[in-house]
């Protein structure tokens, strides 16, 4: 009887766990998507300054899409975990 009950607290313990591993994991990929619209935004602020320096847009967007690719890559990865 007392190994039945502490399974029983030990299945509770562990989903308690789990889901505030969910909670935390929400979080961190609203943090993460918010900060990565700021990201974005400076590159392309960014990108438009130096298109005014160089004249050359396809160096400015090229500037902004190879900085961008970290972020889109672990964007993708935080939408897959999250199956959002």
């Amino acid at each position: 009887m007392y190994i039945k009950t502490h399974i029983l607290w030990h299945d509770d313990e562990i989903e308690n766990i789990f889901s505030n591993y969910k909670t935390i994991q929400l979080y961190f990929f609203f943090f993460i998507s918010e900060s990565t619209i700021f990201v974005f935004s400076f590159f392309h602020f960014l990108s438009i300054i130096f298109s005014f320096f160089y004249s050359s847009y396809l160096f400015s967007f090229t500037f902004h899409y190879i900085l961008s690719l970290p972020f889109q890559f672990f964007y993708s990865i935080l939408l897959w975990e999250n199956d959002c």
